[in-house]
């Protein structure tokens, strides 16, 4: 891996997980890296070569990080720099209010309030913020890069450029997964990466290839990725506690589930789209739900999918009354592509209701009916 050039400097801002082990992994590559917190007593522990939590070999990359130097631990950022680019990169937390579990960005925004006085008594040098906090879509465009454009008079993409770049690491192995990233996403303006900043983020890739996007994308994967992790928690945990009920040999049906790389463990039925039909999916959650029932057993997420897929039928019913035409056609009514089935079709519910509650014309065309 390339090292940065002796330009070069990096602010992290905020020692937790993240920021910590973003800054043992990054020593080795910046010739200087500067580590802030507000916390004054987690710095004094930095200070004296202590970890303040356990991550395997977290202590012997501290004590080797601490050998140069140039390299430091802090309350305060340093407005001043004698180098000529500088990364500042936020890894404060974003916790959830007691009050309204809105997610909390004081943090993130003060951190940007120190960062603007840098960017104003340095004005000449370029100044590159990563933002790795996890944030509600919107937060960079609508929030942050305001914040900084309004504190310091300057334009992003111009007088300094900014990046949100996500982590997934996890507790207990966040060095490994820096070293080896399970993907890089990288939101900004333009979905590029500017060539001054390559280098840096190059350090990031492992063998990946990044994906650039929208800051709005970038900022909604993190959610995205550990919903679905609750979800198959939860999922496998219910789907164990029934089958259990049954002498089910639970190891092995695990291995028999993740044995199919075509449908369970694939995108196959990961990407948007409307409400799901057909008659294997219906009748397999209804008796799912039956033999919970039957054994007492309390299944609220496997309950909750016939539900949530019901929603989805009225929600698009809504939408089409919303926009208050007398003229619908539909392109397809079967469950799915390429077949004739209409068992339990969510466009033919969609079609069913429309000719019944709503005084509409209603054009309809499927070819596999048609030709039928």
């Amino acid at each position: 891996m390339k090292k940065l050039g002796p330009e070069t400097s990096i602010d992290i801002i905020g020692m937790g997980h993240v920021g910590t082990a973003t800054a043992l992994y990054l020593y080795q590559y910046a010739p200087q890296i500067s580590c802030i917190d507000i916390n004054s007593n987690k710095i004094s522990t930095f200070q004296k070569q202590q970890a303040p939590f356990y991550e395997p070999n977290l202590q012997e990359e501290l004590i080797r990080f601490s050998e140069n130097p140039k390299n430091c631990f802090s309350t305060q950022i340093n407005p001043e720099s004698k180098n000529t680019h500088r990364f500042y990169i936020i890894c404060v937390g974003t916790p959830t209010t007691e009050v309204d579990q809105n997610v909390d960005l004081s943090q993130v925004t003060q951190a940007l309030l120190d960062i603007s006085k840098c960017i104003t008594s340095q004005p000449s040098i370029r100044h590159t913020i990563v933002v790795r906090s996890t944030l509600p879509p919107g937060c960079c465009r609508q929030h942050l890069i305001p914040l900084l454009e309004k504190e310091t008079q300057l334009k992003e993409n111009k007088d300094f450029y900014f990046y949100f770049q996500p982590e997934f690491l996890r507790e207990g192995s966040a060095l490994k997964d820096l070293k080896s990233p399970s993907q890089v996403v990288i939101g900004c303006s333009k979905k590029v990466i500017e060539s001054q900043d390559l280098s840096f983020f190059k350090l990031f890739f492992g063998q990946r290839q990044p994906s650039l996007s929208t800051f709005e994308s970038a900022e909604m994967i993190k959610y995205f990725n550990n919903g679905f992790h609750a979800l198959k928690i939860s999922f496998v945990n219910e789907i164990a506690t029934l089958a259990k009920q049954y002498n089910v040999d639970l190891n092995e049906l695990s291995e028999l589930f993740l044995s199919d790389n075509m449908l369970n463990i694939s995108s196959q039925y990961l990407k948007p789209g409307f409400a799901f039909g057909g008659i294997c999916l219906h009748k397999e959650l209804q008796a799912l739900n039956q033999m919970s029932a039957t054994h007492q057993v309390q299944t609220p997420l496997l309950e909750s999918i016939l539900q949530s897929n019901t929603f989805h039928i009225h929600r698009f019913i809504h939408l089409i009354r919303e926009l208050k035409i007398q003229n619908v056609g539909f392109i397809g009514v079967t469950f799915k592509p390429n077949t004739s089935d209409l068992r339990y079709s969510p466009m033919l519910k969609v079609i069913e209701t429309l000719a019944t509650e709503d005084q509409c014309h209603l054009y309809i065309h499927d070819r596999p009916l048609t030709m039928k």
